[in-house]
């Protein structure tokens, strides 16, 4: 060291040449001789390493007290060669002996104000992060390299080159610990969220120098001089490749620890707006983390945009979007599905709750980031996942009719909007599987709503999931008639196709007319109508039975555009007629009828020359009037029917008829119910106002017939009769013993006969009655069943218990009993026993019979 000591040579051993390693003057560098001695001897004997760190520590002080800094760096160097040592030999088991010194060692240099010291510090760290320990030590503690690295990050020097080298030596740091504490669970544990919170933040502080210069706010941030584009992309890509060797180190217990950070720093210093920084650093993360842990990421980004509900939109704007963006890195959206999506819709319901109140033009933006977040979501679900969150979300869509607030026509149409988002993603295979039961009614249901939007949104549902083949894609390119357009039909139907049809095409269709029969439709509703009818047609035309309700359909709803009251307006009429020409141009494909079918021909052709208003693509988009359209003078009210009416229009185009369909069905003996072709559809207006839940109506009971079945209860007219009531109480079983007495004497087929006819004539009531005819039926019922228990359980007192006395009751004379009158005993003698003794009083004014 220079020091004259006249007891010199008393020192020990390691001291001398730890001594000797400093030479006379600091210019002539470290003794390179006798620090290989030193190096030697600690290799010679590993039980004074410990004593040679603490002398270097010793050392290091004195020259740092005395700012020699020079002889301090060359206490470092040999401290360094040691650790070297070590690493290249087996003594690296050896290494905790001095480590304490040596951390303490890089502490003093890096609390020095010498820049060169610190940034020696920092590059003796790193190469002791990369030594390997066999043996950790449980007495370190990194809490004081943390603070000061990441002091080192925020560093706010004048001179931009020393502020940049700096910086740079405090991120080399950070990376040094994490790379020496996160492979070993036995060390300190770097994990914590105390260290996270310096960490995480100090890189994303670096990452935003190049956005703060786009902004003009270096100045503000790094001190008085600006530091230069290049330097702040070389500390914004080294603080970015740090990040992500920690997030790709994290495990899934540590996903929160490394997210919560930069969510916090991103709140803290209002990055979310804009927003660009701020889903490059998510996105950063989440590209880092492992694959299998990234949905976590994306459920703590989720519950942070929970956090913030009361935030600016423009902020919740941001955050959606990177959800939006984030949620295509994780290879599955998690467990969690129906908590995501749920956490999703209730921020959608609350932006439009809010929306209403402040009038914000801001949330209109934060709805639509999170509609496409709701679609990216069901991207990497698996296709029966996605049906049934289509079916989760139409279960949160309330449409009701009348007059409504904003937010009850707002909200079901971004929840249908973020359904369509989602059955884009989804792949349509079978029939039976796109369309549960469940979900089918729901979309039935919400297709009547009184808000024209929601009703085109429902079609353009129904296109999405039935188109199969393409030909939706071709229908919108080009407007010509459905028979012009190379269409692909799906020949031959599957199984399950035939099965879905055959359970719900009758419905289904049924729903489509209702569609059709509403007084404020409009062209571009009644075109998505008709792009509905002509991929139904085509996707299941082949089934059995499907085209002659498709037919039945068409006349249909041409009957209800040449007689209806609501088709007032010419584009309503041209365009209901225009789908029943779409729908015909198309049936040559499914039958062999040549009369039809030139019939058919016929009929467009003259359309196309006189009256292409009521053929696509002009019957959608015309405001002229049909002029040689006569409608009848008089037309019924709709109160009675909506479709038809007695007698045919004046004049007018040309129609399709159903006799040059008949006459072919006869000759040409065409698997056609022809009975069934000619009857219509009845309407019955719904009951109550129009301001009724759509969700609760029921399809079967807003229109008196669908199936076509028991045609025989009606007039002539089509009107349902009204079974007298006391046809109907005929239908209630009879349980006396006179009951039983015929059952055992008459015969077994004229019985199953008449229960046959009775439980078609009970179908026929729970189709046709009201909802409170049915109650007052079934309560009537239930007094005549209650009165009859009464009978049967009421006994006679008996004069012992062991009376076996037949009452008169059970038998009318003292004859000799037939087996049949045994029988009827043993009966009678079962319904006592089941008695209690106790009489049981009839209701009052009730008829009581004494045994």
């Amino acid at each position: 060291m220079g020091i004259t000591d006249c007891c010199g040579k008393c020192k020990p051993k390691y001291k001398r040449l730890v001594d000797n390693i400093y030479p006379a003057t600091a210019q002539e560098g470290v003794d390179r001789a006798h620090l290989d001695k030193l190096v030697f001897y600690s290799l010679s004997h590993p039980d004074k390493l410990d004593k040679i760190g603490k002398y270097l520590l010793f050392c290091l002080e004195y020259y740092l007290s005395r700012k020699r800094y020079e002889y301090a760096r060359m206490s470092m160097e040999a401290m360094d060669s040691l650790l070297s040592s070590c690493k290249s030999s087996d003594q690296h088991t050896r290494l905790n002996l001095f480590v304490g010194s040596f951390l303490k060692m890089n502490l003093h240099l890096l609390e020095c104000s010498d820049v060169g010291l610190q940034g020696y510090a920092v590059n003796s760290f790193v190469k002791f992060a990369d030594i390997p320990e066999d043996i950790p030590s449980y007495h370190r503690s990194y809490d004081q390299f943390v603070d000061k690295f990441s002091m080192m990050c925020h560093n706010n020097d004048a001179n931009p080159q020393t502020r940049k080298a700096i910086r740079r030596a405090g991120m080399m740091g950070l990376r040094g610990i994490i790379r020496k504490t996160v492979s070993d669970d036995l060390q300190v544990n770097i994990w914590e969220q105390v260290h996270m919170d310096k960490i995480i933040p100090s890189l994303i502080f670096n990452m935003q120098q190049t956005e703060d210069m786009r902004k003009g706010t270096t100045e503000a941030l790094n001190g008085s001089e600006n530091i230069s584009a290049l330097d702040a992309q070389e500390l914004e890509k080294y603080a970015t490749q740090i990040l992500q060797e920690i997030c790709g180190r994290t495990m899934f217990a540590n996903i929160k620890v490394v997210m919560s950070p930069a969510l916090k720093h991103l709140d803290n210093n209002g990055l979310w707006v804009p927003g660009e920084f701020a889903i490059y650093v998510i996105k950063t993360i989440c590209y880092a983390i492992p694959n299998q842990y990234a949905y976590k990421a994306v459920q703590i980004i989720v519950g942070h945009l929970d956090n913030h509900i009361q935030s600016p939109p423009a902020m919740k704007t941001t955050i959606a979007k990177c959800l939006a963006q984030t949620v295509d890195i994780a290879t599955s959206v998690g467990p969690s599905v129906f908590e995501v999506f749920s956490a999703l819709l209730r921020h959608l319901k609350i932006s439009v709750e809010r929306q209403i109140r402040s009038s914000e033009h801001g949330e209109q933006l934060y709805q639509e980031a999170l509609v496409v977040t709701i679609g990216e979501f069901a991207t990497n679900l698996p296709d029966y996942q996605k049906i049934e969150i289509m079916r989760f979300i139409m279960d949160k869509v309330v449409v009701r009719g009348g007059d409504v607030s904003v937010s009850e026509t707002w909200l079901p149409l971004l929840l249908l909007r973020s359904l369509l988002k989602v059955a884009t993603k989804y792949v349509p295979v079978q029939m039976t599987t796109t369309f549960p039961i469940a979900f089918l009614e729901l979309l039935m249901r919400v297709s009547l709503s009184p808000s024209v939007e929601v009703r085109i949104l429902v079609h353009a549902i129904f296109h999405t999931l039935l188109d199969r083949h393409g030909n939706l894609q071709k229908l919108a390119e080009s407007p010509e008639i459905p028979s012009k357009l190379p269409l692909t039909v799906q020949d031959p139907p599957s199984t399950e196709d035939a099965n879905f049809a055959k359970n719900n095409m009758r419905r289904l269709i049924l729903c489509l007319y209702e569609n059709v029969d509403r007084s404020d439709n409009t062209g571009g509703l009644l075109k998505a109508l008709q792009a509905t009818v002509v991929l139904l047609l085509l996707e299941l035309g082949k089934v059995p039975d499907v085209l002659v309700e498709f037919l039945r359909f068409l006349f249909a709803i041409q009957d209800l555009a040449m007689t209806s009251l609501d088709m007032q307006n010419s584009l309503q009429r041209n365009a209901t007629l225009g789908i029943c020409a779409s729908g015909f141009s198309l049936v040559p494909r499914f039958i062999n009828a040549p009369r039809f079918n030139q019939h058919i021909d016929e009929v467009i052709a003259e359309r196309q020359r006189g009256f292409q208003e009521t053929l696509p693509p002009a019957c959608f988009g015309t405001n002229r009037n049909i002029s040689s359209v006569v409608l009848p003078a008089k037309l019924p009210s709709r109160s009675s029917s909506k479709s038809s009416v007695a007698g045919t229009p004046v004049a007018g185009p040309p129609l399709f008829s159903l006799a040059s369909l008949l006459e072919d069905i006869e000759k040409d003996d065409l698997r056609l119910d022809a009975a069934y072709l000619q009857t219509k559809y009845e309407t019955v207006s719904f009951d109550g106002d129009r301001d009724r839940d759509f969700d609760k109506r029921s399809l079967s009971h807003s229109r008196s017939t669908l199936y076509g079945e028991d045609e025989d209860r009606r007039s002539e007219d089509g009107a349902y009769q009204k079974i007298p009531e006391e046809e109907s109480l005929k239908n209630e079983e009879d349980i006396s013993v006179e009951a039983f007495r015929r059952i055992l004497h008459e015969n077994g087929d004229a019985r199953r006969a008449e229960i046959l006819e009775k439980t078609r004539r009970m179908n026929e009531i729970s189709k046709t009655a009201t909802f409170k005819e049915l109650i007052a039926m079934q309560e009537k019922w239930d007094s005549r069943l209650s009165l009859t228990v009464l009978r049967i359980l009421r006994t006679p007192p008996q004069s012992s218990p062991d009376s076996s006395s037949v009452s008169d009751f059970d038998m009318d004379d003292e004859h000799e009993t037939t087996p049949t009158e045994k029988l009827e005993l043993k009966i009678k003698r079962g319904f006592r026993k089941m008695s209690t003794g106790h009489v049981v009083e009839p209701p009052s004014g009730a008829s009581t019979v004494h045994a």
